[in-house]
């Protein structure tokens, strides 16, 4: 976290059918290794004539955690309702407000001079936060996304008004069993700067099919949970317990070891 908790808006996590989850304001409260060969060519010609001994070969070392990446897209988007996948830029919660299944997400504090810090501020600490594992965390833009590879999408930017969620401060679903690894969630414009990172966080861990926590260390603290998170930056637990019996996936043993899950997605 960037700054200290003291100004932490209390959000709270409401269930709605589709098992997916939304926090909203207080106004909206509610019940609810892989190793790769660099290419060598055989320097058998260059031992012929003149002697010189065959090029070694180099090995280059991927991250460790490279199954998957986590992509954050600060500089608009559109997005489509359909079924979660980050490759083709569709969620879900898409225009579940019923004003339209296309939605165009604006850029995150546009018109904020320091903008540029502030987003680079957000990204180290996402980075910070999962550099345990280390997942892969980068920016991008809606031109500049991956083309190949397993990748979570979280959108910073927009209110609910322009990404059709019916709550006002982030959105993800709940994935059971992780059957779809290309997640996209969404976080509004009018969340507090310091609380962007763990809410980035909660819903990468939401994704993964990790229910809400009572634990106010935690970083699923919130969904769909009535909890209050503490001061500091919010973290992943061996033995995080769920507290919404709603919200534990059947193949999800309880208490949750979030970082093995998170191994599991993201570097297995």
């Amino acid at each position: 976290m960037m700054v200290g908790r003291a100004a932490r808006v209390a959000l709270f996590a409401a269930l709605i059918p589709g098992c997916s989850v939304k926090l909203d304001d207080p106004a909206g409260f509610s019940q609810q290794d892989a190793a790769i060969d660099a290419s060598s060519q055989d320097a058998a010609t260059d031992a012929e004539d003149d002697g010189a001994p065959d090029a070694p070969m180099i090995t280059i070392d991927a991250p460790r955690c490279s199954a998957r990446q986590v992509v954050m897209v600060f500089d608009g988007i559109t997005l489509t309702r359909g079924a979660a996948n980050a490759a083709t830029k569709t969620a879900p919660w898409v225009g579940e407000d019923g004003n339209g299944t296309i939605r165009n997400i604006p850029a995150y504090r546009n018109a904020d001079g320091n903008r540029e810090t502030v987003i680079a501020g957000v990204l180290a600490e996402v980075q910070a936060r999962l550099a345990q594992f280390p997942i892969i965390v980068t920016r991008a833009t809606e031109s500049t996304l991956p083309t190949m590879g397993e990748f979570i999408m979280v959108v910073v930017g927009g209110s609910n008004a322009s990404s059709g969620s019916s709550y006002t401060l982030a959105r993800n679903v709940l994935d059971c069993g992780d059957t779809a690894p290309n997640d996209v969630a969404w976080i509004a414009e009018n969340a507090p700067i310091d609380e962007v990172d763990d809410l980035a966080v909660g819903a990468i861990a939401y994704g993964l099919g990790l229910g809400g926590t009572s634990d106010g260390d935690n970083c699923l603290c919130q969904w769909r949970t009535q909890c209050t998170p503490n001061a500091g930056n919010c973290t992943l637990s061996t033995a995080a317990q769920a507290t919404n019996g709603q919200d534990v996936c059947g193949q999800t043993p309880n208490p949750q070891n979030q970082l093995a899950a998170f191994e599991a997605a993201f570097c297995q």
